[in-house]
């Protein structure tokens, strides 16, 4: 096993157990990108493991930039139902950041990605 998966597995335990503190019954919610696969992965395996209920929503690379470009203001406003039942329901909401391009954005306009990070 390499040292990352192994350092993963590891972080996952230490979040889901004293920083989380996942227990049965809890639903957990995850907001990913696919990029950080080797990290929730285990992650999902150790909240399962404590009897919690995982549920993943991950995001593919480009979907931001298309949004961003493509959304007016009012697509950009809208809540999406199924996200504000996910808060509502979870007992713990978990964001994970894994970006394989940081400069994906850097053409998107500011004030667009400002009002979608509201």
């Amino acid at each position: 096993m390499s040292m990352i998966p192994d350092f993963a597995v590891k972080l996952a335990r230490l979040i889901a157990g004293y920083s989380m503190d996942v227990a049965e019954g809890d639903v957990v919610a995850i907001n990913t990108p696919i990029a950080a696969e080797e990290f929730v992965l285990p992650l999902v395996a150790e909240i399962l493991e404590r009897g919690g209920h995982p549920l993943v929503n991950a995001r593919f690379p480009g979907l931001n930039e298309v949004f961003l470009d493509k959304a007016s203001d009012a697509q950009i406003d809208y809540v999406d139902p199924r996200h504000e039942l996910v808060v509502e329901k979870a007992d713990v909401y978990m964001v994970v950041l894994a970006d394989t391009n940081t400069k994906s954005l850097a053409s998107s306009p500011p004030e667009k990605i400002a009002r979608a990070n509201k």
